[in-house]
């Protein structure tokens, strides 16, 4: 099935698929969610008002689907980042199927009025991928600091110039990326200010991630090599298997053979695709899940522990005190207050 879009308001996107697609829609704080039908995933859209709207799909659909969007005026800029499955993208004269690619990012910049785009989701294909939409002339005016000296390839990716063309593939921090991703799709705060705030941070991070490497790329900057795309979806297997049982996580030399990678190249390579140690991302991990487990309220404190990997449950509050500044009864105390 195909659909066809006049501009690139996400809104009215998710308005318009929403009564082919089925589901529930629910309108929150700058965003509108789409739960598909038997639970099959969402699709979830945010309007930040600085410019920047963020599209999130993560599931599968019961039927093939091809969304094209053709603007009638200049298109903004796009960014489009892929974490798994498969997705095929054309872009104007690139016509180019299935160019995105799991961890990888690209950054379409065609300013040309009525140059249009289109994203294929085949059917029974699970997949989870963002596309950012950037209005140039408003994000710009909204953060009022471009710097001069910027790499003139970078630079013109924010002009409206009609010479302005650059179809950039970014393959730096996939990892990371997904990591931010998964962080925003299991973001367990109730509707409203805060949870919109905390997501646009997130999402503003996703941006200034791949911008920060696009940058380097292109200007030879870069201090450290970046892994290879191999390595980059090697290391997001073995985060999997680092926390797919938190009560029983692996240790490094277990992680190493279950992953089959050599446990000196493991750890390197997963500080740089991650920005953490593996014990580091561990306890990050951990301390993510037992915040979610308290906050959903059915769980005692001594069980949250195990759940996520403490036996003891003195040091797991030690640890949650280090990370939240509370500790657990101190939390759950903070909130039945705001329930009041």
């Amino acid at each position: 099935m195909k659909s066809n879009f006049k501009t690139y308001e996400l809104g009215r996107f998710i308005t318009a698929v929403s009564s082919k697609l089925g589901g529930n829609k629910e309108e929150g704080c700058q965003e509108t969610r789409l739960g598909f039908a038997d639970d099959n995933g969402l699709l979830s859209v945010f309007d930040f008002e600085d410019g920047v709207q963020a599209l999130f799909f993560d599931g599968k659909l019961e039927e093939a689907y091809d969304w094209h969007f053709a603007p009638v005026k200049p298109s903004p800029m796009l960014l489009f980042f892929l974490v798994r499955g498969r997705v095929g993208l054309s872009y104007g004269d690139i016509g180019t199927d299935n160019l995105l690619k799991p961890l990888q990012s690209i950054f379409l910049a065609y300013p040309e009025r009525g140059l249009g785009s289109t994203l294929r989701i085949g059917v029974e294909e699970n997949a989870t991928f963002l596309m950012l939409v950037i209005e140039r002339e408003v994000y710009m005016g909204h953060i009022g600091c471009f710097p001069k000296e910027i790499a003139a390839e970078l630079s013109s990716v924010f002009s409206e110039q009609p010479t302005a063309k650059q179809l950039v593939p970014g393959h730096e921090q996939g990892a990371q990326t997904a990591v931010l991703l998964q962080e925003i799709l299991s973001f367990d705060q109730p509707d409203g200010f805060a949870r919109a705030t905390a997501i646009e941070a997130k999402v503003l991070e996703v941006l200034g991630l791949q911008l920060r490497c696009w940058e380097e790329s292109i200007g030879g900057g870069a201090a450290v090599r970046p892994l290879s795309q191999a390595d980059a979806e090697k290391m997001n297997e073995a985060m999997q298997l680092l926390v797919q049982d938190l009560q029983a996580a692996p240790t490094i030399e277990e992680l190493a053979r279950l992953s089959g990678i050599n446990r000196q190249k493991l750890k390197l390579n997963f500080k740089k695709a991650f920005g953490k140690t593996i014990n580091e991302y561990l306890r990050y991990e951990r301390m993510v899940q037992a915040r979610r487990l308290l906050t959903e309220g059915q769980t005692s404190i001594k069980e949250v522990a195990l759940r996520v990997g403490y036996g003891n449950s003195s040091y797991f509050a030690r640890r949650f005190k280090e990370k939240y500044g509370l500790f657990p009864n101190e939390y759950l105390r903070s909130l039945h207050s705001n329930v009041k």
